[in-house]
């Protein structure tokens, strides 16, 4: 027997004489339908074997987005704390821009000393 692709189904080739010859005995006529059943029966269980996968799977799936549903929280908060975290650099940095705009003119200030102590 040969199976050949049609279409993206498969399509059984009885060999010479087909399907079509007229079978010659009652056992004949009985094989045919007993591997018809047969074939049947295994895309039976096939189907059934791919609607228990696709269920395990549906079943992992919402286990991952429950997951991904508590990391998009986690990570909200985590954005929160950063927010907080910028804002009170950003308020550091400011108060070191003050101390060094103070400490230049302490500078200035110390020059202006010196310079007056040498010129005595």
């Amino acid at each position: 027997m040969v199976v050949a692709e049609h279409r993206g189904y498969p399509q059984v080739d009885d060999g010479p004489g087909g399907s079509d010859a007229e079978p010659s005995s009652v056992e004949d006529m009985t094989t045919p339908m007993v591997e018809l059943e047969r074939q049947v029966q295994r895309n039976s269980n096939d189907i059934h074997a791919i609607y228990d996968l696709l269920t395990d799977v549906n079943k992992w799936q919402k286990a991952a987005n429950l997951r991904f549903d508590g990391l998009d929280h986690s990570i909200a908060g985590l954005d929160r704390r950063l927010g907080a975290v910028e804002g009170r650099l950003d308020g550091i940095d400011g108060r070191l821009d003050g101390l060094d705009g103070r400490l230049g003119t302490v500078e200035g200030l110390l020059h202006e000393v010196v310079g007056i102590l040498r010129s005595r």
